[in-house]
């Protein structure tokens, strides 16, 4: 369950840095409906580990095959099988990208950013 409003909130603080061309937030389940990415190059995600692995099966093709740079960050929890391409263990946030293999054994960057704007 997500709060009813909470997809909203970013878009206040999007108008009043005049980018909310930029930003869009969707409510959707990505387990029962389609999900679409495109034109997402940043999607964030603060989810348990068995909906990371889930969702790893739809997003990791959409960023090896899209022409953008796609970015991606988990909070909290790392994806299943997508080896980490940064990451800042203080906050527990990690960065995939493109260039982050897939990996049976996913393992974590061992050059950790301590800076949260690595993103």
């Amino acid at each position: 369950n997500i709060t009813p409003n909470l997809p909203q909130r970013p878009r206040p603080r999007a108008e009043k840095k005049g980018v909310p061309h930029l930003v869009t937030s969707r409510n959707k389940s990505f387990v029962s409906e389609v999900f679409i990415f495109d034109p997402a190059t940043v999607v964030t995600t603060y989810l348990l580990p068995k909906a990371l692995k889930l969702l790893e099966t739809k997003l990791v093709p959409y960023v090896l095959e899209s022409p953008k740079n796609v970015r991606v960050c988990s909070i909290l929890f790392t994806f299943p099988h997508w080896k980490v391409a940064r990451n800042c263990d203080k906050m527990k946030v990690f960065l995939y990208d493109k260039s982050s293999s897939l990996s049976k054994n996913a393992t974590h960057s061992t050059e950790p950013s301590m800076d949260p704007a690595f993103i």
